[in-house]
């Protein structure tokens, strides 16, 4: 979005795990940085991190730390790392019958007060009285909880029109819905609804 707008002002930098985007004019810099949680953990490789062993160093912060010590504002953006749906619960959430998912999905769930079976709201009420905890002892952690209103959107997944690791093979595609990815997001498409609201909530915070 930013440099569809200012490309003529901006340098962007790909390193293995991060993206930079510099707006020298304005002394600004934008860096995307991949880590699968704040803390250490054997499923830190950017392209090898599916574990089904999964093990965190809670007491080690450091690693991932010192690529965003110096930022004035931090956001974090986490959900599949801290879940595990499966495409066909999703797809009894959606209504659907059998194996249904969202390949050739083209509208959002229509159904009010909308919520994945999957999602875990005492979870979300212990983060927020977490934060509430950070505040008290002087560290403002806000949070913008996008999870509902991403939900409602089965439509926006990239299906089977993806970049796979590699080339699916015709029996592949001859069964589509084995292959739809119904977890990652088009774009343009819902995060840059996700970028909107942060882009607000932040400007609204700086008047």
């Amino acid at each position: 979005m930013l440099f569809y707008v200012l490309d003529d002002k901006a340098v962007s930098y790909f390193l293995y795990v991060s993206l930079s985007f510099c707006l020298w004019e304005y002394n600004v810099s934008i860096d995307f940085y991949w880590a699968p949680l704040l803390v250490e953990s054997n499923a830190d490789h950017p392209s090898k991190h599916k574990r089904i062993d999964r093990v965190i160093n809670i007491q080690s912060i450091e690693k991932h730390a010192k690529n965003w010590v110096d930022a004035d504002i931090l956001v974090f953006n986490s959900y599949l790392w801290w879940g595990t749906p499966t495409l066909k619960i999703l797809g009894i959430d959606w209504g659907m019958q059998g194996d249904g998912n969202c390949l050739n999905e083209t509208e959002p769930v229509m159904k009010d007060n909308f919520w994945e079976s999957g999602s875990d709201l005492k979870m979300m009420r212990i983060l927020e009285s977490t934060l509430d905890k950070l505040k008290a002892r002087g560290v403002n952690v806000q949070l913008v909880n996008i999870t509902q209103l991403t939900q409602y959107r089965k439509d926006g997944h990239p299906s089977i029109h993806r970049m796979f690791y590699s080339t699916l093979k015709a029996k592949q595609l001859s069964n589509p819905k084995r292959y739809a990815d119904c977890t990652h997001w088009c774009l343009p498409g819902v995060p840059d609804t996700w970028n909107e609201l942060i882009l607000a909530y932040i400007l609204q915070r700086l008047k």
